[in-house]
């Protein structure tokens, strides 16, 4: 793959990982706030931990995918 190829292919990820970081904070926030009462109030902390994983996760594919980013620079 070309060196110019392989920047667009990363900018794209870097792109979509922050889409994904915002639908994931909306999603916590949504969750935090229990709208309608969706969740048992017993369940609603592993919810909420689960989506505090998926948000550490995706920071870090950004921060791997900025790093990669440099590289192509």
């Amino acid at each position: 793959m070309e060196h110019t190829d392989m920047k667009q292919v990363l900018q794209n990820l870097l792109q979509d990982e922050t889409i994904e970081q915002t639908m994931i904070a909306l999603y916590d926030a949504l969750l935090r706030v229990d709208v309608g009462n969706c969740i048992e109030e017993d369940k609603r902390a592993d919810f909420v931990a689960g989506v505090q994983v998926l948000k550490r996760d995706s920071e870090f594919h950004r921060e791997a995918i900025s790093q990669m980013i440099k590289k192509y620079q």
